[in-house]
This record gives structure tokens, C-alpha cells and sequence, in this order.
């Protein structure tokens, strides 16, 4: 199953890149880049861009990259990018408080500032965006989803559920091995509500202690998988450039696999309870 959510997971890389619009060619050469949000010290704190095909920055001048919100009225500067004698450049920025940068922010700009620095970005030289028809989806899936508890976006609590039922799995493996029944019924339950949520049809009390434990958040792998899936086909259905759309629809076939073990660990787990 962990294996399979980080297929999930790579999507990370994927969804949220920020495609090249090149300006209009200011000669021969035509600018070109790739944005792209990372996981930093927390979820998508950082931007990483490569660039290429840019001329020399006149002198006294640099060229910018700036984020900038959905609805364009808030732009953040991120630093100056420096290139080398062919035009081209990396750039990488975190943000100080490890906030995640997808919350606010959709779009990367690259500017040609002549002046002093300024609040307001100037000339744009390239642009990229994520795809303004999957942006919500995208969020949900990486960053918050509002009908989680929490705020839990839905990949990132299959990645955190699978962790722990990773962990209470071998502890139940472990009271198996050596008779311990009670703390295997214990754990057997663990898993069983792991998998469900609070909501979920067999959620309760397994191993006949009079309370139904339940160690992970109260949503469940189970509601997290079939976010995942309504997620990524909405996405699909709304992007507007057909690599996003494909790469909405190539996280599904790992969070089908998942469900289909989160069943089993399910199943199993009410067997042994």
C-alpha cells in the first residue's frame, strides 16, 4: 500500500507545474522556463524554475521572479535569478515559515527590473500558472480539503493513514507471533477503524473492551481514497491542457490499488478482532 501512494504522491511533481508562456521573442533567441512547487521543509513551501534563452539583463538591472494569487491582486517577490553566458538560469526559494506556497499563489512570474526594487513587478518576461480549471482540485488534493477533519488534504492523509497503519500492522504482527491475543485484538481493531473513519459502516469496538479506538484522525483511508479518486476526475474533467489532465487521471490507478488493500487490511483486521 505504501508503495502505491508514493506513486500517488509523485503527483506532487506534476500537478503543480507552472507551464512556460514565452513573451514575445525580443530577437532571435525566445525565453522559455519551467516553474515548479517542492515539498521544502513543509508541504510545497518551495519554487524551483530553470530558465533558458534569456539575454543578458542591461546593466543596473535583473531579472525577478515574483508568485502571484489567483485573482492577481496579491505579488510576492522571491529573488533575483542569476544566468549564465547562454541565458540560462536555476532558482530555487523557500518560504521562511515553511507555509505552504500553493495556498495563496498559482502563478510564477519572471520581470525585468530596470529600477529600484519595488513592491509591483515590471515588464513580464515569462509567465506560468497552474491550470486555473484543476486549481481547486489540486488543493484538495495536496493542501486542504474542507470536508476532511482538519483540513486534511486527501493525498496527504492516505500518505499519513498508511504510515500508521504500516506501524500498528507489524505490532499486530509481532502479539501474533508470540500469543499476545489481547494486544493482537487491540491493534486488529487499530487497523479496522484506520481504515473506516468514524463515519464508517464497521467502525466500533472490535476486541470487546468497551471502547472503539481509533488512532488516526477520525476520516479513515477509505474516505481519503475515494476523495482522491472524485478529486482527480474533476480535475481531469476541468483542466485545460491535456498533460494536467493526464497526469490528474495517472495518480488513480495507484489509489484504486490502495483501496483495494485498505479493504483487505479491513476484512482481515475484523477476522482477527
Amino acid at each position: 500500500m505504501n508503495r502505491a501512494l508514493a506513486v500517488g504522491c509523485a503527483f506532487i511533481a506534476i500537478c503543480v507545474l507552472a507551464f512556460p508562456y514565452p513573451a514575445a521573442a525580443q530577437g532571435p533567441i525566445v525565453p522559455v522556463g519551467i516553474a515548479a512547487l517542492v515539498d521544502g521543509a513543509s508541504i510545497l513551501d518551495r519554487i524551483e524554475l530553470r530558465l533558458s534563452g534569456l539575454t543578458p539583463a542591461p546593466s543596473g538591472a535583473a531579472y525577478r521572479v515574483w508568485l502571484r494569487s489567483d485573482d492577481q491582486a496579491l505579488v510576492a517577490p522571491a529573488g533575483d535569478v542569476t544566468l549564465d553566458e547562454s541565458g540560462a538560469g536555476a532558482f530555487g526559494w523557500s518560504q521562511p515559515a515553511g507555509e505552504s506556497l500553493f495556498i495563496q499563489f498559482s502563478e510564477v512570474l519572471v520581470t525585468l527590473e530596470t529600477g529600484a526594487r519595488g513592491a509591483q513587478p515590471g515588464p513580464i518576461v515569462l509567465r506560468g500558472q497552474v491550470d486555473a480549471g484543476a486549481l481547486t482540485q489540486f488543493r484538495r488534493l495536496l493542501i486542504r480539503w474542507p470536508d476532511s477533519r482538519y483540513g486534511t488534504a486527501s493525498l496527504q492523509g492516505l500518505r499519513q493513514l498508511s504510515a500508521s497503519a504500516h506501524v500498528h500492522a507489524v505490532i499486530l504482527r509481532e502479539a501474533a507471533a508470540t500469543g499476545d491475543l489481547i494486544a493482537m485484538r487491540r491493534k486488529a481493531e487499530h487497523l479496522v477503524n484506520l481504515m473506516e473513519g468514524t463515519r464508517g459502516a464497521t467502525f466500533g469496538d472490535h476486541d470487546g473492551d468497551r471502547r472503539a479506538e481509533d488512532p488516526g484522525d477520525g476520516v479513515g483511508f477509505l474516505p481519503y481514497a475515494w476523495g482522491a479518486l472524485t478529486q482527480t476526475q474533476f480535475a481531469w474533467a476541468g483542466a485545460a491542457d491535456e498533460q494536467v489532465a493526464e497526469a490528474s487521471l495517472a495518480v488513480q490507478p495507484a489509489v484504486r490499488f490502495a483501496l483495494a488493500w485498505a479493504g483487505f487490511v479491513r476484512d482481515t483486521g475484523l477476522e482477527l478482532a
